[in-house]
């Protein structure tokens, strides 16, 4: 009684009114600030428009995939993927050095866009339903075969000679599901990273390992002691994945019309000519 007194009284002293339009003033600004502080990966403004006004992108790539992404004795990264995002910069903010690089591992990949780390990650990458699930992917900018690496001293001429062995794939990798897939008459084996199970194999503990076709030519590069059997495990194609979210719409829109054009004018061509050609079979004639 005394409540609906207290009430009464608001009412007649034209309190209410005030009260009411306070109320709605005070429920928007609530809206208002959970809307600033939504979670990573829930929208939040046009990414291009972010980029743009940053002055550089921010890219996830790899460190451990030659000729892919990799260090040099210097420190810096080089490559295939790095040179691409060198020129995606150049397109997009008129500088090719107007880049971030972020080292990312293929494990962190998801996490590394949905956390809003990188812009975006361009990095051997390759396009698969169950990733299209959780990424967003521009057009493939490079195609290519999952090949099985071996020593050059085994017998092994054919995919199907390593039914029963032990064979390495990288966690988190295509080479998983593809080996699994296609060959599972293998031991198969996950490790960390490419440097891994290449020593793996030396020693013994692997008898092949599967990996993308440029990537076994940069170990044919470096080494005379290993060789790809002729097998095409599994057609690949690499695309620049982007966190799934329409605030990145216009970014990848851009990345996309990029490629297109640097397929289109022989960029890519050139590139790939320079990083993931075979290595001529007279390298190692003196070993």
């Amino acid at each position: 009684m005394r409540l609906l007194g207290f009430l009464s009284r608001d009412w007649s002293a034209g309190r209410w009114p005030g009260l009411l339009v306070a109320g709605v003033l005070g429920l928007v600004l609530l809206m208002a600030g959970l809307q600033a502080c939504r979670l990573p990966g829930q929208g939040g403004g046009d990414q291009l428009a972010q980029v743009k006004a940053r002055g550089y992108l921010r890219v996830g790539t790899l460190y451990t995939i030659k000729p892919f992404g990799y260090l040099d004795d210097t420190g810096r990264p080089v490559g295939f993927d790095i040179d691409l995002i060198k020129a995606i910069s150049q397109r997009l903010l008129g500088q090719s050095s107007h880049v971030e690089f972020v080292e990312t591992h293929v494990p962190n990949r998801v996490s590394a866009l949905n956390s809003k780390q990188v812009d975006f990650i361009l990095g051997v990458v390759v396009i698969t339903p169950s990733r299209m699930a959780r990424m967003e992917f521009t057009q493939a900018y490079h195609h290519a075969p999952l090949r099985l690496v071996v020593r050059k001293d085994s017998l092994y001429k054919t995919a199907a000679d390593l039914t029963g062995k032990p064979v390495g794939f990288l966690l988190g990798g295509t080479s998983d599901t593809a080996l699994h897939r296609h060959h599972p008459g293998y031991k198969l084996s996950g490790f960390k990273n490419v440097p891994t199970e290449y020593h793996a194999l030396l020693d013994g503990r692997l008898q092949a390992f599967g990996v993308p076709e440029g990537v076994g030519y940069g170990l044919m590069a470096r080494s005379c002691q290993i060789r790809l059997l002729p097998d095409a495990i599994e057609a690949q194609r690499y695309g620049v994945a982007f966190r799934k979210d329409p605030a990145t719409d216009t970014l990848r829109q851009a990345v996309n019309t990029i490629i297109a054009e640097l397929e289109a004018d022989g960029t890519l061509k050139a590139l790939r000519e320079k990083w993931l050609q075979e290595p001529s079979p007279d390298r190692c004639t003196s070993s």
